[in-house]
């Protein structure tokens, strides 16, 4: 009497259907590893958001420029040669300035404030190095300096000194272009720059600029921002908002 032939075949699929699943997963696994060493962006250099043709931000049609705000290193040398409107400086050590013909000492911790500056701004690190211009009011811890009714106050320093923190509104900066580490972010986080001493290259900078504590903060808007130098050999992350 011929016996039934029992044939396990399913098992067999479903075990094949499992080993390909776990192959499939090493290999993605393995791949985001190697991307992350070789040519992909890696934590550190992620770019994500809108990125518009040939990697260059402009002013719309509408002439509306964008927003910038971030928080990066102190750059080694910053010049400034337009209009602050307001330009607060708290010392560090104790220094001289001369307003109009007299010469000013300000004492350690002093806190000079500087309304509508027009002049010369230089800084390098944590020192200003040049000062030289017209104010029209200026307080020194909170008194002001005493100027003819219309007229404009002189200032100049003549010799370096330390800040230990300084605050300039509504400065205009024609051109922005150094190494820069930290986080930018342009048009509310639509986009978002992570940088690791790459070049950051803006033009037309009006806005608000804070040194602190050996950082850089921005709050302002641009009219251009040119991507190419950060995005050199490097993938786009693209998302949609």
């Amino acid at each position: 009497m011929a016996q039934a032939e029992v044939v396990e075949g399913e098992p067999i699929k479903k075990h094949h259907f499992f080993l390909m699943i776990f192959i499939l997963f090493l290999i993605v696994f393995f791949y985001l590893i190697y991307s992350s060493y070789n040519g992909g962006i890696g934590i550190k250099d992620k770019i994500t958001g809108k990125v518009l043709k040939d990697r260059v931000l402009k002013e719309n049609k509408n002439m509306t420029m964008h927003i910038i705000s971030g928080e990066l290193n102190i750059p080694e040398e910053l010049i400034i040669s337009s209009k602050i409107e307001k330009l607060q400086i708290s010392i560090k050590d104790s220094t001289f300035i001369f307003l109009g013909d007299q010469k000013i000492e300000l004492k350690k911790d002093s806190i000079i404030v500087i309304d509508e500056f027009k002049g010369k701004l230089v800084l390098i690190g944590d020192k200003i190095a040049v000062m030289i211009g017209k104010a029209k009011e200026i307080l020194i811890n909170t008194v002001p300096i005493s100027k003819k009714s219309g007229t404009e106050i002189k200032i100049k320093n003549d010799q370096e000194f330390i800040y230990k923190n300084i605050m300039l509104k509504e400065v205009y900066i024609s051109s922005y272009s150094h190494p820069s580490k930290g986080d930018i972010f342009i048009d509310e986080e639509k986009i978002i720059l992570n940088l690791d001493n790459e070049n950051l290259d803006v033009k037309g900078f009006i806005g608000d600029l804070e040194i602190s504590q050996g950082k850089l903060k921005i709050n302002g808007k641009f009219e251009k921002f040119d991507l190419n130098e950060i995005l050199k050999g490097k993938t786009l992350n693209k998302t949609n908002k």
